[in-house]
């Protein structure tokens, strides 16, 4: 079926006229322009994912935000989800996508659809091939420049799911040597780590890679699109499937920029509770754990969003269509399971946590007022900008530091590759490589656009490609030693 069949702009808007009413004087609402851009949207937005499958990545709620403006009685609407709902869904949702992770929705057409490479390649009629070129130029080149291929380690990434199958279906899991029950919520997470790591496997090409399509972001970070990449996949499950190698990775890079910056404006300034976060973020992290009773993962993305400029005491805000956002910082804390408003009060009552987030305030001013003091307002870059045009202080800071880390990474990339080093995947202020580099070069690689070095800690871990644990042999094992032992005690007490 051709998309014009299943989703007729004229009769789709005469649909939409017999569902939304106008029940307010005003013009009339025009339902085939929102349909045709709701259709064109869908169909440029939408990038071909890795295998033979015709699956496709779709950014929904990026879709959902451009239709923001069309709105019923007065009130914002959901018109994607609406549109999937209808007998003439332009889509099928394979698997949902995940905001927090950036992972995009995987969907399948419900008509005969062909993406862009998919069209150079089988379009024979060079008048037509010219023109869908001209329209979809960007895409092309988004698509076809930025393919990089990931070698896996097959036997590691399936060791991994092996074991992790084999701890859901005991429903217990090995902590501190000893077998434990596993809550609902942890094996909520062994299930969708085991699920990804699947698809991943399924992914690999003949070669044994991983093809991963990489596109730049205006603030200067690399992403990779799609749900089934090492990028945005959980870190237990990047590392089994890359098997042994060592990542390099620039310690608590946000803060450690943000204190750079601050220092060389003012070198008199002292920073206490952030230079404590940087000398062991482990320490730091592990502290604030157990203060919440949570996981320490929490914790770092906790301090990550801190890091981005998250509030404290930001309260939740109307969407505009029935629902409300929740601070990111505030929903991190439900997921301690414990009550928010509470462990909200620990943080902001522990003096260490305080004097950290009033440094981040002090050392965010600073920065920001310096940036609006030498630029000039018509050189702001578009990205830093709100809707009205104003500046947003946040997406500024967001945008400085990930141009700088972006710099430190790529002279790192820069020095390993001089020094004979494969790069395996770069993760935002990490890099994955086979062999172990020289930590004590790699302290002195970084510098500023003036040539001086810059004193921040990089670190080299090594990783080891997964072993299968059979949980149920392991515990047999643990049992006959212990036995073992009370017997040799009860022999020696003979």
């Amino acid at each position: 079926m051709r998309l014009e069949q299943l989703f007729n702009i004229e009769l789709v808007a005469e649909h939409m006229a017999t569902q939304f009413p106008q029940t307010t004087r005003g013009p009339k609402k025009d339902w085939a322009k929102l349909a045709a851009k709701y259709r064109d949207l869908v169909v440029q937005s939408a990038t071909k994912a890795p295998g033979p499958n015709k699956f496709y990545f779709l950014p929904v709620d990026t879709i959902r935000k451009q239709l923001v403006n069309y709105q019923v009685n007065g009130k914002r609407f959901n018109w994607p989800q609406w549109f999937e709902q209808q007998s003439y869904s332009i889509y099928s949702r394979i698997e949902q996508g995940n905001n927090l992770k950036e992972q995009q929705t995987m969907i399948q057409f419900n008509y005969d659809h062909m993406s862009a490479e998919e069209l150079e390649n089988s379009f024979k009629n060079e008048e037509i091939l010219n023109d869908f070129q001209v329209k979809h130029s960007a895409k092309l080149e988004d698509q076809l420049d930025f393919i990089i291929s990931t070698p896996i380690d097959t036997n590691s990434l399936s060791n991994y799911i092996a074991s992790t199958l084999a701890s859901l279906k005991n429903k217990t899991r090995l902590f501190q040597g000893k077998m434990i029950p596993m809550s609902a919520r942890l094996a909520s997470t062994y299930e969708r780590n085991a699920t990804t790591a699947q698809k991943i496997l399924a992914l690999i090409n003949e070669r044994g890679e991983l093809e991963q399509t990489t596109y730049a972001s205006p603030f200067g970070r690399y992403y990779m699109r799609g749900n089934y990449n090492l990028q945005s996949a959980t870190k237990i499950v990047r590392h089994a499937a890359l098997g042994d190698c060592h990542l390099v990775d620039i310690q608590a890079s946000a803060f450690a920029w943000r204190k750079y910056v601050a220092t060389q404006l003012y070198p008199q300034l002292t920073l206490p509770a952030t230079t404590t976060l940087l000398q062991d973020r482990t320490v730091f992290r592990n502290r604030i754990a157990r203060l919440l009773n949570c996981d320490v993962e929490i914790v770092k993305q906790i301090i990550t969003s801190i890091g981005f400029g998250a509030d404290l005491n930001a309260r939740a805000w109307p969407t505009g269509h029935d629902g409300y956002e929740i601070p990111a910082v505030r929903k991190l804390l439900g997921y301690t399971g414990y009550d928010v408003e509470e462990q909200l009060a620990k943080l902001q009552n522990d003096p260490d946590f305080s004097m950290f987030i009033e440094e981040q305030k002090l050392i965010a001013k600073i920065i920001i007022t310096h940036f609006k003091d030498t630029v000039a307002k018509a050189d702001y870059p578009d990205c830093v900008k709100d809707r009205s045009g104003r500046l947003n202080e946040n997406k500024l800071m967001a945008y400085l530091y990930q141009q700088t880390e972006t710099d430190w990474l790529m002279q790192l990339v820069g020095h390993l590759k001089a020094k004979g080093h494969d790069i395996l995947l770069l993760v935002h202020d990490a890099i994955y490589v086979r062999a172990k580099p020289n930590m004590q070069e790699l302290q002195s690689v970084l510098t500023d656009s003036r040539g001086n070095m810059i004193d921040i800690k990089i670190d080299v871990e090594e990783i080891r490609s997964y072993v299968y644990v059979d949980i149920e042999e392991e515990r047999r094992h643990k049992q006959f030693i212990a036995d073992e032992e009370r017997r040799a005690r009860q022999l020696l007490g003979n």
